[in-house]
């Protein structure tokens, strides 16, 4: 549960619209996409494989037409984005909103969105489940953005400065009702995030500082009451403080003299085993996928040399990398009680078991 509401919150920005069209080029290939919109004289094309940029004058005159592209929902009511609580519905947004986007699945652990000024393609862009940036084409331009649905209504509302999020970003139901709102800080999660049902109930709420969950996370039962909670102190779980008692923060490396970890990981499981992303002091450095026999099927990025460490969300220690020469060489796997539970050398990227 560390951070079950940035998982919750995060997920409610990603919704798919479908506009399925058959494309027929001059060269007599078909293309089966979403059309999403058009920049510099290329139409943008969202298939089953990724995006295309497909230039106008490869395709079918008679391929595509004005009525194919996504179309930029209007609402006639006057816009106000203020929302007091979770009880009270979001009013319209306004008739011509100069800046939308749109959010498309591309995996289970990546996402597209494409941006659009005064109804005009600017940008595309594709981001990890925890919103790195892979990918862009355009120039996504600083401001505040509105996704909204078929109705007319605000989906999402959040505020881009520097290609990151910054600033509130709520998520609302069809009806009006906000589902979520959050703040941000140069893209990272700062303040309480708030999660509501669909009546307007608190369910869930926690805060974070520097996109950790730093504070109380709580959920809440049907009357308003605290079901649970937990306290986290910069990403991990510790005792809550008592009453009167200030809030001691965790010594930093420098301060403790200890070194920090230059290296870290994030893992994702997927259908085919998992996925473990390297970060050299906090940035995206490699990728590799292990699948469910922990042979190496995909790797991206480079690791030079040495021993990394992957840790469960509760501190403890659950597989140990070590590389060289860029090359995965042994992967160690513990138990929950911190004692080794199986250990594999690699050859030609499969798994020999030790």
């Amino acid at each position: 549960m560390l951070k079950l509401i940035f998982l919750i919150f995060t997920a409610l920005l990603i919704h798919s619209n479908v506009f399925a069209k058959t494309i027929h080029l001059k060269d007599g290939v078909t293309i089966e996409g979403t059309i999403e919109g058009e920049m510099d004289n290329h139409i943008v094309v969202r298939t089953d494989y990724g995006i295309l940029n497909i230039e106008k004058d490869k395709i079918q005159p008679d391929s595509i037409s004005a009525s194919d592209f996504i179309p930029e929902v209007v609402s006639t009511a006057p816009y106000s984005s203020s929302v007091s609580s979770g009880t009270e519905p979001a009013d319209k947004p306004a008739p011509s909103p100069e800046y939308i986007f749109k959010t498309l699945m591309i995996s289970t652990w990546s996402f597209h969105e494409t941006y659009l000024k005064n109804g005009v393609l600017i940008a595309t862009a594709a981001f990890d489940n925890d919103k790195n940036l892979l990918s862009l084409e355009g120039t996504i331009a600083d401001g505040t953005y509105f996704e909204f649905y078929e109705n007319g209504n605000i989906k999402t509302e959040k505020t881009i400065l520097n290609l990151k999020e910054h600033g509130p970003v709520k998520v609302y139901f069809p009806n009006g009702i906000l589902q979520s709102k959050a703040y941000y800080l140069e893209g990272k999660l700062n303040g309480t995030v708030e999660t509501f049902s669909d009546t307007g109930k608190l369910l869930f709420e926690q805060n974070f500082k520097n996109g950790m969950p730093h504070g109380y996370f709580r959920t809440f039962d049907e009357a308003g009451n605290i079901k649970s909670e937990t306290y986290y102190l910069e990403g991990r779980m510790a005792e809550p403080p008592k009453p009167g008692q200030p809030v001691v923060e965790q010594k930093t490396a420098k301060e403790s003299h200890a070194p920090e970890p230059p290296m870290t990981t994030k893992v994702y499981r997927i259908a085919r085993g998992e996925m473990i992303k390297f970060y050299l002091n906090g940035k995206y450095a490699a990728k590799i996928t292990l699948d469910k026999e922990h042979n190496l099927i995909a790797k991206e990025g480079k690791l030079e040399g040495g021993i990394v460490k992957s840790y469960s969300k509760d501190g403890k220690l659950e597989k140990e990398f070590t590389f060289a020469n860029n090359e995965l060489t042994e992967l160690k796997i513990y138990n929950p009680d911190g004692s080794l539970k199986e250990s594999f050398g690699y050859s030609e990227n499969k798994a020999v078991k030790k």
